[in-house]
């Protein structure tokens, strides 16, 4: 049982991490193409009325992301491959996350 559960957790945390790099691909070519274009005037884009409200969508996908991969460690402790997997896609995604609170999010609402 606790092995399905294990299976089955890490099918969505694989799920959601997709959506995570489909988001963040669809940005990158989309948004970003655009609000880069002609700096200044198409900052509005990500500005505070108007602009696209995109922490809708990053802030509870990677909520729910580390709440998830959490469990999957939790559920797949027993397992040494999987957890050993786990534990490093929690030091990837640790490695990644963390430039975001001093640099990336400070940047970002220095003109939104």
């Amino acid at each position: 049982m606790r092995q399905k559960a294990c299976t089955y957790v890490l099918v969505l945390l694989i799920t959601l991490i997709g959506l995570e790099l489909g988001g963040g691909i669809y940005e990158e070519i989309v948004v970003a193409s655009v609000w880069s274009s002609s700096p200044t005037q198409s900052f509005a884009l990500l500005q505070a009325e108007n602009g696209l409200p995109l922490h809708h969508f990053w802030m509870p996908l990677h909520l729910i992301s580390q709440v998830v991969i959490l469990l999957a460690l939790l559920l797949c402790w027993k397992e040494p491959h999987r957890r050993d997997l786990i534990l490093t896609a929690i030091l990837g995604y640790v490695v990644l996350r963390v430039p975001t609170f001093p640099y990336f999010i400070p940047e970002l609402q220095s003109f939104t």
